[in-house]
């Protein structure tokens, strides 16, 4: 298994079939959604996508977020799509099969 972080919009739409493969059909968790809303509100954030491959190199997990800097200085994660304008249903995106803990395989 390898983690990633995706940290620019070119990077995310390379993943975005197998993204969408994740979403179960859920709208608001699609790429196109996501991608959407990064382009018109993550000016001024920092792009934090983690992506997990299999050994095969098949993308099995996502964790759509991004950080930001609080007017206290601190450094914070939140979901792609939250804030003034929210996304609802964002979570981990998983294929069913890592879906709980006793199933991953390493």
């Amino acid at each position: 298994m390898r983690v990633t972080r995706l940290t620019t919009s070119e990077e995310l739409e390379a993943l975005a079939d197998s993204w969408n493969c994740l979403t179960r059909a859920v709208p608001f968790r699609s790429w196109q959604w996501l991608a959407t809303w990064w382009k018109h509100y993550g000016d001024g954030r920092e792009l934090y996508v983690l992506a997990v491959h299999n050994d095969d190199g098949v993308l099995i997990g996502i964790a759509p977020l991004f950080r930001e800097r609080q007017t206290t200085g601190g450094l914070v994660l939140n979901w792609l799509g939250s804030g003034e304008v929210c996304t609802d249903y964002v979570t981990i995106l998983s294929a069913h099969e890592y879906e709980k803990a006793d199933r991953i395989v390493t």
